[in-house]
């Protein structure tokens, strides 16, 4: 697994991940790991086979 350093975070920045991570009872490590992961993630996934689901559905509209 890569390792990610951040610097220059400021310490009200760090304060409120360990308070957030605290109300889920998880790791400022961890809250992090969510975070980003929440903030890349594409808004909708394309799962295998829906597209041509959508492609079966849309032509037996017509």
């Amino acid at each position: 697994m890569p390792v990610v350093t951040i610097r220059n975070l400021s310490d009200a920045s760090l304060r409120a991940i360990k308070r957030r991570a605290a109300r889920r009872g998880c790791s400022a490590e961890a809250e992090l790991r969510d975070i980003i992961e929440v903030a890349v993630r594409p808004d909708t996934r394309l799962r295998p086979g829906s597209a041509l689901t959508d492609a079966a559905a849309a032509s037996a509209d017509q």
